[in-house]
């Protein structure tokens, strides 16, 4: 089935076993680390300012793995991770290709699509759930866009 070109599309960015394990181990040793915490009656001002922060912690963790995706609509490509949100418009974009690394950037997998535009340098990497999908939807609507000029 072919997908208008005209909707807004949005990918789930695809999240990594081992980047899994780091946050939820993070989640746990953090929650642990509170109860532990709460046990020491003699800080009991350290600990509840300190379970305060280690709640922040988790709660930044958390937010980042269940809010990074990406909004793909008919001219430019929103991406979302965690409190961080990038527009990138599609005219911009100069090269995608598949690349595999897991040097910071709004994506949870090392499975990802480097995208290359005109106001970036080195470009912004994501990792969608399904690459290939991704890289040709964006072809499709740059496509329509130079049509359109």
């Amino acid at each position: 089935m072919e997908i208008d070109p005209t909707n807004t599309l949005r990918y789930e960015s695809r999240k990594d076993l081992w980047f899994s394990v780091v946050v939820w181990a993070s989640v746990i040793v953090c929650v642990f680390t509170i109860y532990l915490a709460g046990k020491d009656e003699s800080s009991f001002v350290f600990g509840i300012v300190f379970s305060v922060f280690i709640l922040a912690v988790i709660a930044f963790l958390l937010h980042i793995y269940f809010n990074t995706y990406y909004l793909l609509s008919k001219d430019e490509l929103k991406i979302f991770s965690g409190f961080m949100k990038q527009i990138i418009p599609l005219s911009s974009i100069t090269e995608m290709k598949k690349v595999t690394d897991i040097l910071s950037n709004p994506a949870l997998s090392s499975r990802r699509v480097l995208i290359k535009h005109k106001k970036s340098y080195i470009g912004v990497q994501i990792s969608p759930i399904d690459r290939d999908d991704f890289i040709n939807q964006v072809n499709k609507r740059i496509e329509l866009i130079g049509k359109e000029n």
